[in-house]
């Protein structure tokens, strides 16, 4: 549940699939209020301006993200398996979006996008913090390196090529990340680990 009203909800999940369809910029708030059969009036009563429905539509996406993942923690105990699940989700994401609504997300958007890209950033470094403790404590990683630093360095070069991806300015196709994840486990996991990964990666 979102806790959102449910006029938002439905202003906030149309604009999102017109944004993803088409971008940011091409859509207007009328052809929002045209698809859900309402006035701009009634739109304005819940969202001031384009610029806060756009905040609210990428934070809403982004939330649902974080909630998958949060839940395939849940579910797999093992922090190898954990992150090679999560390789898998975020190649489905990534090749369902169009690289125009991302561009404009940047250019016209600024602070949204400045935003999204701190609060991603955190996520994921704390995602791998906790991945990396608990693979310490299953015996998989190795406890010779700086848990943080690897954490934040490792963080950066995920989001960095993530968001090349979904921006259409990487020469390299989603799949890339089970590469990125991979060679990242391969840097920390001990022979326990890294046999683990050797029994469980598909090698495709």
């Amino acid at each position: 549940m979102t806790g959102r009203p449910e006029l938002a909800q439905r202003i906030i999940e149309t604009a999102e699939k017109l944004y993803f369809d088409r971008g940011i910029k091409s859509v207007s708030m009328d052809d929002v209020c045209q698809q859900l059969g309402i006035s701009k009036k009634t739109v304005y009563q819940v969202f001031k301006d384009k610029e806060s429905l756009v905040s609210e539509v990428i934070f809403n996406h982004f939330e649902q993200i974080e909630s998958e993942i949060s839940r395939i923690e849940e579910q797999e105990s093992h922090p190898i398996k954990q992150l090679l699940l999560t390789a898998e989700f975020a190649i489905e994401q990534l090749s369902k979006v169009n690289p125009i609504m991302n561009q404009d997300l940047k250019k016209y958007h600024p602070c949204i996008y400045q935003e999204m890209l701190t609060n991603r950033g955190s996520f994921i470094e704390n995602h791998l913090l906790k991945n990396i403790q608990l693979g310490r404590e299953l015996g998989c990683y190795r406890l010779n390196f700086n848990a943080e630093g690897i954490s934040q360095a490792f963080s950066v070069l995920l989001y960095a090529t993530t968001d090349a991806i979904s921006r259409g300015e990487s020469k390299f196709q989603p799949k890339i990340i089970d590469d990125i994840i991979v060679y990242h486990l391969r840097g920390i996991t001990n022979e326990q680990g890294t046999y683990f990964l050797e029994t469980n990666h598909t090698h495709e």
